[in-house]
């Protein structure tokens, strides 16, 4: 549903893998996107009828997420929920089992549905707390548009100003941010650019875009093979998911020096040096 909003007027995708900086020439349907091994897995067969009660509940409140003047208390919760739920669909989660099971953890796969269960519930307490707030940005459909990504809803480091925010773009033109109410106002709706950027460095390896001439304008101005690349910034953004978190700028004592093994990996430190348990 939210893919095909960022589709092009053929209903395709275009993609850019920030490992390489490459830009494929072709584009892949939503469908193609969603079932690729590099973007969310199944949740496991315990989560199975959770997700997919929230995952109908927020299909029928997603056109008022995106569009209506205001949004109810209740459509909010639903988009809370299942913004917990898939964050513990990244990658990352299969990716830290199978390096488990081939170190020698017979059991560790039959502990992925437990274990996003449990990354739910610690998501789910952060975004429920007094300080936590939420900002819905919408963007002039005429300009810039937010960027897919194969991680898309995450913790992001603000770029150059420290600050650590949820981001989940529903359409390129919608995004949710949350994070504490005293810092929300920091964030600027018209630095479509600096959106971008967070959540291409929160990406795993793939952003992708019915927009390939953004894809292009990304490769030309970080690729370190090409003239004015900024080699610095594109290695930070290159490593899947911001890599180590190491003292950003502004970034509160808890940050520091965190491995961004996970969104909820970071969401689990936040609740743990904030009181929050």
């Amino acid at each position: 549903m939210i893919s095909r909003r960022f589709c092009n007027a053929d209903g395709k995708l275009f993609q850019l893998r920030k490992q390489t900086w490459s830009v494929d020439a072709g584009a892949k349907s939503p469908k193609g996107v969603l079932w690729g091994k590099e973007f969310y897995g199944p949740p496991g067969n315990l989560l199975d009828r959770i997700y997919t009660r929230i995952e109908n509940e927020f299909g029928k409140i997603y056109d008022e997420l995106c569009g209506a003047d205001k949004v109810s208390r209740k459509a909010l919760d639903t988009f809370i929920q299942f913004s917990a739920a898939q964050a513990t669909r990244t990658p990352f989660v299969g990716l830290a089992f199978n390096d488990a099971s081939l170190a020698g953890d017979s059991l560790a796969w039959a502990r992925v549905s437990e274990t996003r269960l449990w990354m739910w519930r610690q998501t789910l307490q952060i975004f429920r707390q007094d300080w936590w707030g939420w900002r819905r940005l919408c963007l002039p459909e005429d300009g810039e548009p937010l960027l897919l990504t194969d991680h898309p809803a995450c913790f992001a480091p603000r770029i150059g100003s420290g600050g650590l925010f949820w981001l989940f773009p529903l359409s390129p033109y919608v995004v949710y941010v949350g994070g504490e109410r005293v810092s929300l106002g920091s964030i600027d709706e018209h630095d479509v650019q600096g959106l971008n950027l967070m959540l291409l460095g929160a990406a795993v390896d793939r952003v992708y875009s019915g927009n390939k001439g953004l894809l292009d304008q990304l490769q030309a101005s970080l690729s370190p093979d090409r003239d004015g690349g900024d080699t610095e910034i594109a290695a930070v953004l290159r490593a899947p998911s911001f890599g180590d978190l190491a003292e950003p700028s502004g970034a509160p004592d808890w940050l520091k020096s965190v491995s961004l093994v996970d969104a909820a990996k970071i969401a689990f430190m936040a609740s743990n040096q904030v009181g929050v348990m």
